[in-house]
């Protein structure tokens, strides 16, 4: 078996090659280099302008000073902050005002803004304005796990695990339908049917190829953007579980075409349904619901961010792991049975 498997590894790397594949990954994972290094902003946060006007009833000096030192501009009445705010589309307004020696906070917002933006505002703005850092100083914090990014992570440089889920994981789900299909138009599985081999050498040599390519794209893009920083081991572990589940996934729909027209579609599908909401959770993390916790690409997100930038979290290193070891087993067992089954319908 090992010296038929290693005749089949050379041969799926030689057709792969032959078929661009090796060199698509390098293009690709070298364009996602520049992508982040060089046009994904490293802050990409935007913060909203606030127009501000304070009313006569106003009596807190200290308030005054407040917005002035956070570079606030004070205006002189409401009618100039709408102005403002009609000026600039991403702005919000506040109004202060005091009622019995008591503030009273009238904020004016676009009105594309929802509930939990405006909430969320409510209580920036009150601490923003009435906050008192004086009282704060007998508070002590205590940390369990002293986190090992000490320095705020730039906005270009949390993008890497996204692109490596995406980029090396998810891209043997198409590149391996398209070897298959290949070597079935070059009549290579009616070859091999009849020769000493079996069917589950035969699929495992291509899920092989398409992990060694998850690899090398994710060592160009990691290596590229971050360094060496973090647990390359585990993120390696992480990356060929991952590759290993995707090509099982996408040989299992391409095994129910003819041809890779057929399968391109219903493919390319299954990986936007798949990965749309896991990138969706990945910018915003209370985006959550039950049926995106258990799509696989979901807790391998989160492993592969832990892996490139340790926090300490080894649990879900190795929780992960487990799951995806299970999950590509069952999942390689149900290849073979799919491809089993065509070639007796055949």
């Amino acid at each position: 078996m090992p010296n038929r498997l290693s005749g089949l590894l050379i041969k799926d790397i030689k057709t792969s090659i032959r078929g661009y594949f090796l060199l698509i990954v390098i293009i690709v994972a070298l364009l996602l280099v520049g992508l982040i290094n060089f046009v994904i902003p490293e802050d990409a946060s935007v913060e909203a302008p606030i127009f501000y006007h304070l009313t006569e009833n106003v009596s807190n000096k200290q308030l005054k000073l407040i917005i002035k030192d956070k570079g606030k501009d004070i205006l002189k009445s409401k009618e100039e902050v709408i102005k403002k705010m009609k000026d600039n589309p991403t702005s919000l307004g506040v109004i202060l005002d005091e009622v019995n020696n008591k503030p009273k906070i009238e904020i004016i917002t676009q009105g594309y803004e929802n509930q939990k933006i405006i909430n969320t505002l409510k209580l920036a703005i009150k601490e923003e304005l009435y906050f008192n850092p004086e009282g704060m100083n007998n508070i002590k914090i205590i940390k369990l796990k002293p986190s090992s990014n000490k320095e705020k992570i730039p906005f270009n440089d949390k993008i890497v695990p996204l692109m490596v889920l995406l980029e090396p994981v998810l891209m043997g789900f198409v590149m391996i339908a398209a070897l298959m299909f290949i070597e079935k138009d070059q009549g290579t599985i009616e070859a091999y049917r009849v020769s000493p081999g079996n069917l589950s050498e035969y699929i495992l040599s291509k899920v092989i190829v398409m992990m060694l390519y998850g690899l090398l794209s994710t060592l160009i893009i990691t290596i590229g953007t971050v360094g060496y920083s973090g647990n390359i081991v585990m993120l390696l572990i992480l990356v060929s579980l991952g590759s290993i589940l995707a090509s099982n996934v996408g040989l299992i729909i391409a095994s129910f075409f003819d041809n890779i027209s057929q399968a391109l579609i219903p493919i390319v599908l299954t990986s936007i349904v798949i990965t749309t909401p896991v990138m969706l959770a990945f910018f915003v993390p209370s985006f959550s619901p039950i049926y995106l916790e258990i799509l696989p690409p979901y807790p391998l997100m989160f492993a592969i961010k832990e892996a490139i930038f340790p926090t300490g979290n080894t649990g879900l290193l190795l929780n992960t792991i487990g799951l995806f070891i299970v999950f590509s087993l069952v999942s390689y067992i149900i290849t073979v049975l799919a491809y089993k089954r065509n070639l007796i319908k055949e």
